[in-house]
C-alpha cells in the first residue's frame, strides 16, 4: 500500500509518534533520574522512542484497514503510556502529560468509544506495572527539568493537533465552497434541463397538431380525391361492361386506358394515405383466420394479365397442407401484391415465382424474379419512404418509392419482417415472415344476414349519398342488376325513406349535410321494423377510424371509394343472396 493511500489519521499519528515518542522516552527517563534504572528499562524506552513510530505505519499498511489499525496501535500507545505513568510513580507533570496526550488523541480520532477504551487501557497499564513491579509507589518529587520536559511533551501534542485541526477545518471550508459551486452548477444545469424539456414539450405539442391537422387535411383530401375517382372509375367499368349498351372495340380500348390509369392514380393515392396513417399511428389491422396459400393465389391471379403481356411465368408454390395463418388478409395481400408487381414490373423475361412455406415457427412469402438485381447498396435504401434503386430504371418504370415502406411497415405489425437477397444480373428474392397462427384463432367469419324477400326482382336498395355522380353509378349498377333503387342526399331524407320504404338493403354514404350517415344509421337501426337491413357504409375518408365508427354505429359492412362496381355489386348479392 503506497504511503497516499494511508488514512489521513495514520498519516498525522505518525507525525505526532516521530515527536511525542522521543519527547515521552525522554521524560520518563528525566523522571528516573535520581532512581536506579535497568538495562531492559533503557532498552524499552529506546525501542518506543525510535522504533514504534516506524513499526504502527508499517502495521497499518499491512492491515486491511488502516484507520482500525491506527485505532489498535492508539490503545497500545494508551497501555504503553499507563506503564510509563506507573514507572515514573505516577508523578503528576509526566503522568498528567501522557494521559491527557493520549486521550486527547484518541478522543479525536475515535470519538467517546475510543476514549474510553484508550483510558481503560491506561488504566490497565499503570495498575499492572504499579502491582508488579513498583509496588503503587507515588513520587511527590517533581524535578524541573522532568516538568519542563512533560509540558514540552503537552505542548506539542496540542500544537500538532491544533495545527491538523485547523487544517481540516481549512479543508472543510474549501471543499463546502467547491460544494456551493457544484450545487450551483448543478442547479444551473437543472434550470437548463427544465426549460430545454419546456422547450421539447412544446415542440412535441406543436408537432401532434401538426400531425393532427396533416392528418385532417389528408383525411379531407381523400374525400376531394376518392370522390371523382369513384366517378371516372365507376362509369367506365359500367360502359366496359355494356351497361349502357355495346361499345366499338376501339372505345373498348379506349375506357381500358382510362380505368388503369384511374386505378393507377388510386394506388398512387392509396399508398400515399396508408403511410400517412402508419405515421399517424391511425393503421389499424383486421386481424383474422385464412389460408396463406389462397391468399397469395388470390393476389397472383389479379396480376396475371400484366405477366402474360410480357411473356413472363407466373406461378405459386405451397405445400398441400399448411397450418392456417392469422392477419389482417387484406393487408398481407397488399404486401404480395407490390411484391409481385414490382417483380413483373422490372423483369422483362424469364419468371416470377411465389413460394409459400412454414420454417418452424414461421410462415415465409418469398417472391423471386429474374430481372436486373438490386445493387447491394440499394438494398436498404429501397424500404425508406420515397426511396428507389436505379433511378434511371425507376424513371422507365415508374413509382413512388412507397410500396416497399409500407410493404414492410405492415409486416412489422404483424410481428414479422421483410427482407431482399439479390445479385445484380441474377434477380431478386423478397422474403417476408410471419408467426404461425395459433391453432384456436379469434377469426372472426363475415356476417352476411339474409333481408326478407323472395326474388331479385322484388328487392329494394336505398342509396344514400349526397353526391349525384355516386348516387347515379350506383343507380345504373343496382337497376341494371334488377334491383328496385330509391335515392337520398341527406341522412334525414335517408330516415325517412327506410321507413316509408323498408329497402331490403341500404347502401349509407357517412359524410352527409346536416345528419351524416352515421347518426342515421343509429336512427334506422332503432327501429323495431328497420333493425334487421343490412347497412354498408360506403365513404372516402381514410384517416378518421371510419371502419370501426360505422361498425360501432350499427353498419354490417365498410366500402372505401373509390369502389369497384363489380366488387360492390356481388357484396350486395351476398347479403340478398
Amino acid at each position: 500500500m503506497n504511503w497516499s493511500r494511508l488514512h489521513p489519521v495514520v498519516r498525522l499519528d505518525f507525525l505526532v509518534r516521530l515527536i511525542g515518542c522521543p519527547l515521552g522516552a525522554l521524560m520518563i527517563a528525566t523522571a528516573r533520574i535520581d532512581e536506579p534504572t535497568p538495562l531492559a528499562l533503557w532498552v524499552a524506552l529506546t525501542f518506543y522512542a525510535f522504533a514504534w513510530p516506524h513499526l504502527a505505519v508499517l502495521f497499518a499498511r499491512m492491515w486491511h484497514d488502516s484507520k482500525e489499525a491506527e485505532v489498535i496501535c492508539l490503545q497500545l500507545d494508551s497501555l504503553f503510556f499507563g506503564i510509563a505513568a506507573a514507572l515514573v510513580s505516577f508523578r503528576l507533570p509526566p503522568t498528567g502529560g501522557l494521559l491527557i496526550g493520549i486521550l486527547t488523541s484518541c478522543a479525536s480520532v475515535g470519538g467517546w468509544p475510543l476514549f474510553w477504551r484508550s483510558l481503560v487501557a491506561y488504566a490497565i497499564g499503570a495498575i499492572t506495572t504499579a502491582y508488579i513491579f513498583t509496588n503503587f509507589s507515588f513520587s511527590t518529587h517533581w524535578p524541573l527539568l522532568n516538568t519542563t520536559i512533560s509540558l514540552m511533551t503537552l505542548l506539542s501534542f496540542q500544537l500538532l493537533l491544533g495545527f491538523q485541526t485547523h487544517r481540516n477545518a481549512r479543508n472543510f471550508v474549501v471543499l463546502r465552497r467547491k460544494a456551493e459551486e457544484q450545487a450551483d452548477h448543478i442547479r444551473e444545469q437543472n434550470r437548463a434541463l427544465e426549460e430545454a424539456r419546456e422547450k421539447t414539450e412544446l415542440a412535441m405539442a406543436q408537432v401532434d397538431a401538426a400531425n393532427r391537422a396533416k392528418s385532417q387535411f389528408l383525411a379531407n383530401m381523400s374525400h376531394e380525391l376518392r370522390t371523382p375517382m369513384n366517378a371516372i372509375i365507376g362509369y367506365t367499368e359500367l360502359m366496359l361492361d355494356e351497361t349502357y349498351g355495346p361499345i366499338t372495340p376501339k372505345m373498348r380500348d379506349i375506357h381500358q386506358r382510362v380505368e388503369r390509369n384511374g386505378r393507377h392514380l388510386l394506388g398512387l393515392i392509396n399508398e400515399v394515405l396508408d403511410l400517412s396513417k402508419i405515421e399517424a399511428g391511425q393503421f389499424k389491422l383486421t386481424p383474422g383466420e385464412f389460408s396463406l396459400p389462397d391468399m397469395a393465389r388470390a393476389a397472383v391471379s389479379s396480376v396475371e394479365s400484366l405477366a402474360r403481356e410480357k411473356g413472363l411465368k407466373l406461378y405459386v408454390t405451397a405445400p398441400p397442407k399448411l397450418p392456417i395463418a392469422y392477419g389482417d388478409e387484406r393487408r398481407l395481400s397488399q404486401v404480395v401484391l407490390n411484391l409481385v408487381g414490382n417483380a413483373i414490373k422490372f423483369t422483362d423475361s424469364g419468371e416470377v415465382e411465389v413460394r409459400v412455406q412454414q420454417e418452424g415457427e414461421h410462415f415465409t412469402v418469398a417472391v423471386r424474379d429474374t430481372g436486373p438485381g438490386i445493387a447491394p447498396h440499394d438494398q436498404q435504401r429501397i424500404f425508406e419512404e420515397f426511396q428507389q434503386a436505379d433511378t434511371s430504371l425507376t424513371r422507365a418504370k415508374g413509382g413512388t418509392g412507397l410500396g416497399l415502406a409500407i410493404a414492410r411497415r405492415i409486416v412489422d405489425l404483424h410481428g414479422g419482417s421483410l427482407a431482399v437477397a439479390s445479385t445484380p444480373g441474377a434477380g431478386s428474392t423478397f422474403t417476408f415472415t410471419l408467426p404461425v397462427a395459433p391453432p384456436a384463432g379469434g377469426g372472426a367469419g363475415r356476417r352476411r344476414p339474409a333481408a326478407p324477400g323472395s326474388s331479385q326482382m322484388s328487392q329494394r336498395i336505398l342509396v344514400v349519398d349526397d353526391n349525384e355522380d355516386n348516387r347515379q353509378i350506383l343507380n345504373d349498377l343496382l337497376s341494371g342488376a334488377g334491383y328496385e333503387v330509391i335515392e337520398a342526399a341527406a341522412g334525414d331524407e335517408a330516415v325517412r325513406l327506410a321507413g316509408e320504404h323498408v329497402p331490403d338493403l341500404i347502401l349509407m354514404d357517412i359524410q352527409l349535410p346536416g345528419m351524416n350517415g352515421l347518426e342515421a344509421t343509429r336512427h334506422i337501426k332503432a327501429e323495431e321494423k328497420l333493425a334487421h337491413i343490412p347497412v354498408i357504409a360506403v365513404t372516402s375518408f381514410a384517416l378518421t377510424g371510419d371502419d370501426a365508427k360505422a361498425r360501432a354505429a350499427g353498419c354490417d359492412n365498410y366500402v372505401s371509394k373509390p369502389f369497384s362496381p363489380r366488387a360492390v355489386l356481388a357484396m350486395v348479392r351476398g347479403y340478398l343472396a
